[in-house]
Formats: C-alpha cells, structure tokens, sequence
C-alpha cells in the first residue's frame, strides 16, 4: 500500500510541476504578445506556487517515509 501511494504522489508532484510549467509559460507567451500585466503577474504568481506545492508535497511525503 505504500509503493502505491508513493506512486500517486509522484504523479501528482509531475502533474502540478508539469502544469505550473504550462501555465508559466503560456501566461509569459500572452504577456509577449500584449495582454495585461497585471493578470499575467497574477498568473505568473499561480504558477509558481504550483511549482512549488508539488515540491513540498513530494518533500513531506518523503520526509515521512524516512522515519
């Protein structure tokens, strides 16, 4: 059982990771291309901490497999 929730987080720290990476760089194609700065911070802003919750969740998960 727990092979297969590591399984499961794994995928979902690539999922977030993966769509933050779509999501910043489609924000910053608009942004290029003349849309509104204030949204594509703000969208920016999501990505990032997108990014940077499935590297936590990857992270805590570990941790607590650890001990």
């Amino acid at each position: 059982m727990n092979r297969f929730i590591t399984s499961i987080l794994g995928y979902v720290k690539f999922f977030l990771i993966f769509l933050a990476l779509i999501f910043l760089s489609d924000q910053l194609w608009n942004w290029f291309e003349g849309d509104s700065l204030l949204r594509n911070a703000v969208a920016v802003t999501i990505a990032i901490m997108l990014g940077d919750l499935g590297r936590l969740l990857f992270k805590r998960f570990t941790q607590r497999k650890e001990r």
